[in-house]
């Protein structure tokens, strides 16, 4: 998200008719960049952070399945949002898509309401998934502070023991 709270989408299309297709349908609601080829796409992922990544299956040099692969490797994106748009509609390619770590598969042409909702959708799943994530690191952190104190306590209860013992 940036600083005017607006999510960021990076689409990775060579075809720039699509390109402007999706930036005038996302623009209004969200920060909008963009990369022609997968491995500028990568390249810019790796140095902007983005809230989401719009990505197109068939390119030159490498193709989109590719380029997910290498994003999902990558330590800073490796939970961000990959959704493929594509005129690839076979079953297999839509398995093959998610396997490789991609979070949903739309076929082209595509519909503006759909994709302005499972945007919506991927990135408040994609927020409540980091909420959830902090709040479980929030929670080891006590739970080890609070063994900690455990610990410390027994060993003084332990000691105090040893003392009364060796008294007598």
């Amino acid at each position: 998200m940036n600083v005017d709270g607006r999510s960021r989408v990076l689409i990775i299309d060579d075809s720039p008719g699509v390109i402007e297709f999706l930036d005038g349908v996302l623009s209004p609601d969200y920060e909008v960049s963009f990369a022609t080829c997968g491995v500028e796409g990568v390249a810019l992922a790796q140095r902007f952070p983005v809230d989401i990544i719009l990505l197109d299956v068939m390119m030159p040099k490498i193709d989109g399945y590719e380029v997910c692969r290498q994003l999902r490797e990558q330590r800073m994106t490796r939970d961000t949002p990959i959704v493929f748009l594509t005129s690839l509609a076979s079953p297999r390619d839509e398995e093959f898509g998610l396997t490789l770590g991609a979070d949903d598969f739309i076929a082209k042409p595509i519909s503006p309401p759909v994709l302005r909702a499972r945007v919506k959708n991927h990135l408040l799943f994609a927020q409540s998934r980091r909420a959830l994530k902090r709040q479980n690191e929030e929670l080891e952190l006590l739970v080890f502070e609070r063994t900690k104190e455990v610990t410390r306590r027994d060993h003084k209860l332990i000691s105090a023991q040893t003392s009364i013992i060796t008294a007598f």
